[in-house]
């Protein structure tokens, strides 16, 4: 289901561009449409995946001549920083698992 999405929104963005073939879309569109919509880096991953996977096709399908989204990098995904436990929370934590050390500080 996540494909069909993906396209839907593509095919709306590209309406409203004036955008009619397949080889009408470049690399701009492509990376103004994944950027515009607001989504986290790894959605825009996914999303730039199947799009790349596409044109792939319609290369091979001979339907355009080289696929806009080859030379797109996909974003980063920046690693979600985790965040220390205050003391009190450790030591519910270490209270509440079976056969934990019970030594206070």
């Amino acid at each position: 289901m996540g494909h069909q999405c993906t396209f839907r929104s593509l095919e709306v963005y590209a309406d409203r561009r004036g955008l009619v073939d397949l080889d009408q879309t470049d690399a701009d569109a492509l990376r103004n449409w994944l950027e515009e919509r607001g989504l986290a880096a790894s959605t825009r991953r996914t999303e730039l995946g199947r799009v790349k996977a596409f044109f792939r096709h319609a290369v091979q399908e001979s339907w355009v001549d080289r696929s806009p989204a080859a030379r797109i990098r996909p974003p980063k995904a920046r690693e979600k920083q985790t965040l220390p436990l205050q003391r009190d929370e450790m030591r519910r934590l270490l209270a509440a698992a079976p056969g934990a050390p019970r030594r206070e500080r």
